[in-house]
C-alpha cells in the first residue's frame, strides 16, 4: 500500500527526493538504527540534523502528508540545527571506506572535476551505459545504506585551495576524527558534514589524523569557517 504512495512522492519531488528502499533482512542494523518495526519511512532532509521518521501505515493521505512536510522542514516544523550552507570548512569529506575504493586513487589535491568524475564512476560502476532512474536510485540506495551505520572516520577527499581547512595545514588523505569534541564514529554522515557549516568567522575544532609515510601524527586544529562554493562543505 505504502509503495505506490512513495513512488508518486518521487515523481512530485523529482529533483528534491531521491527514494530508495532498504531490505530490513539484508540491512538488519540499518532497520534496527530507525524502527522495530516495519513498513518504516525515513526522509532525511539535508537542513535538519534529525531525520523524520513515520512507523507503520494508516491512511494514503496520512502518509503523503508526512512525506511532503519532512521534504518541505524539519521534523515537527522545527529545524534541529540552523546550516548556513555558504559558509563553511572548504572541505570534500567521505567515509573512509568510500575513499579507500574512490578517492584514495586520485592524484595528491585533487581538482573537483576529478572528485565529482571518480564519484560518478562509482556509483555508476556495475550500471549499463545508459541507466534508468530506479538503476541509480538503487546505486545511491547501496551507498547509502552502508553509510547511514558509519563504524569508519571520515576522510578529506579534496580541500578548497581558497578555504579555511587550507590555511591550517588540512590536506587530502587526512582523517577527521571528532568535530568539535564529538566523535564522528557512528553520527550519520550528514549530521558530520552539516555540523563543518556554520555562521561565516565562527570558529570549528577538528581531531585530525594525518598519516606521512609510515608515520601516524594526530592533532587538533582550529579553523574560522568562511565562503564555500560547489561541491565543498
Amino acid at each position: 500500500m505504502i509503495k505506490p504512495i512513495v513512488e508518486g512522492a518521487a515523481r512530485q519531488f523529482a529533483g528534491k527526493l531521491l527514494v530508495v528502499r532498504v531490505d530490513a533482512d539484508k540491512a538488519p542494523n540499518v532497520a534496527k538504527r530507525y524502527s522495530k518495526a516495519l513498513p518504516t519511512l525515513v526522509v532525511i532532509n539535508k537542513a535538519c540534523v534529525k531525520p523524520a521518521v513515520e512507523v507503520g501505515y494508516d491512511n494514503d493521505q496520512q502518509t503523503r502528508d508526512f512525506i511532503s512536510a519532512a521534504v518541505s522542514g524539519c521534523p515537527d516544523g522545527k529545524p534541529t540545527k540552523t546550516v548556513d550552507r555558504d559558509s563553511g570548512a572548504g572541505l570534500f569529506v567521505m567515509r573512509s571506506s568510500m575513499y579507500v575504493n574512490v578517492y584514495a586513487k586520485l592524484p595528491p589535491n585533487p581538482s573537483v572535476k576529478q572528485v565529482q568524475d571518480a564519484f560518478d564512476v562509482y556509483i555508476r560502476k556495475g550500471l549499463p551505459a545508459n541507466p534508468t532512474h530506479k538503476q541509480l536510485a538503487g546505486a545511491y540506495a547501496d551507498m547509502t545504506t552502508a553509510d547511514i551505520t558509519p563504524a569508519d572516520p571520515l576522510v578529506v577527499a579534496a580541500v578548497d585551495p581558497k578555504g579555511a581547512a587550507q590555511q591550517v595545514g588540512i590536506v587530502a588523505g587526512d582523517k577527521i576524527l571528532s568535530e568539535d569534541g564529538i566523535s564522528v564514529y557512528g553520527r550519520p554522515f550528514m549530521a558530520c558534514m552539516l555540523n563543518l557549516h556554520g555562521e561565516k568567522n565562527s570558529v570549528l575544532n577538528l581531531s585530525i589524523e594525518h598519516a606521512s609515510g609510515s608515520s601516524v601524527e594526530r592533532k587538533q586544529v582550529s579553523l574560522v569557517r568562511g565562503k564555500v562554493t560547489g561541491l565543498f562543505d
